[in-house]
């Protein structure tokens, strides 16, 4: 049996949907108020909409350690891909409370119940701001002095909760994906990038980061889990881009014209700091953060060689993967 948290997200939808093409039994962990359509619509666009019914949700809370343990029993494998995304300061607490201590929780349940083997969905945002001129492994260090945001913050920290099951006998293997890219709830997450483009983006910055298909992410994290692998973490991507590189691939896919003026650090800014207010006074969430800012106009470069030395995996091609994606978004559009 397999236990899957954070099932109605972009990386734990696919994770559901490769095990039930292997045919494995699922038990996936799910609020009572969350709604399932998106990864019922995932399911039924693979031909899995029997499989999809053949999933047993369960209704409970990461902050519950003995309703985590009922749950587990008999869960040979563990994959934990809950987590808050959030750039917006003003959700530090949240983030503290969802991705660190429902990791911890998580972990504690865990050391009760022995899996074979527990598979983390960290991020490379758990590594932290690194110089612009080193190429980030796993072995880069975080740096507390950093201006790391909150998010960055609380993934790290999720992630000391795993290693300390490991250091307390927990089999586990860490997953930092880069930026996932691949359908889901669109204006979430990292599909918020499709829907920008859709409706008009007129700005790009000089960032650039590494990404990845959640195809790719699902099938290695089930690869990670079936293998011998332990007490190890690996980056996840298929390619280091630009951002403007990314945002124009998105508007080709989308039949959209690309961006054309350069959004300076400074505007960038000044744009991050007037959606934060005006989101104080309207009560709704900023499209664009101060922190998120500034990581559309910074620059890190990943190596993945780690993994690729680990496990056989053919990465789909950013190209591919944004080109699927704008497909199934536009056929959203005219259903909607």
């Amino acid at each position: 049996m397999n236990f899957v948290t954070g099932g109605s997200g972009l990386v734990g939808s696919h994770i559901l949907l490769e095990l039930a093409k292997k045919g494995e039994p699922i038990v996936a962990l799910k609020r009572a108020s969350t709604d399932l359509s998106v990864v019922k619509e995932l399911f039924i666009r693979n031909n899995l909409h029997s499989e999809f019914n053949n999933i047993k949700w369960v209704a409970g809370s990461l902050s519950d350690i003995n309703v985590l343990v009922e749950h587990l029993e008999n869960c040979e494998r563990i994959y934990h891909a809950a987590a808050l995304v959030s750039f917006d300061s003003s959700d530090r607490s949240e983030l503290i409370e969802t991705n660190i201590e429902g990791t911890s929780n998580l972990v504690d349940a865990a050391l009760v119940i022995k899996p074979k083997k527990f598979i983390y969905i960290s991020s490379t945002s758990a590594i932290g701001k690194q110089p612009k001129t080193k190429v980030i492994n796993e072995s880069n260090e975080w740096d507390p002095d950093n201006k790391n945001g909150s998010y960055s913050f609380s993934k790290h920290y999720a992630e000391r909760e795993v290693w300390r099951g490991i250091e307390e006998g927990l089999n586990t293997v860490i997953l930092n994906p880069a930026v996932v890219l691949g359908p889901g709830k669109w204006g979430t997450s990292s599909t918020r990038m499709f829907s920008t483009v859709y409706n008009g983006l007129q700005f790009y910055t000089k960032g650039g980061n590494a990404f990845v298909d959640v195809r790719d992410v699902a099938q290695i994290a089930i690869k990670l889990a079936e293998s011998s692998i332990s007490s190890e973490r690996f980056l996840v991507f298929s390619e280091n881009r630009s951002f403007r590189e990314i945002m124009n691939l998105i508007a080709k896919g989308l039949n959209k014209s690309p961006a054309k003026y350069l959004a300076t650090p400074f505007m960038g800014y000044l744009a991050g700091l007037t959606a934060e207010i005006w989101a104080i006074i309207s009560g709704s969430s900023p499209l664009i953060t101060r922190g998120s800012s500034r990581s559309a106009n910074s620059t890190q470069q990943y190596s993945n060689r780690k993994l690729l030395s680990a496990i056989e995996h053919d990465f789909i091609p950013i190209e591919k993967c944004i080109a699927d994606t704008c497909e199934v978004f536009l056929k959203a559009q005219k259903i909607n």
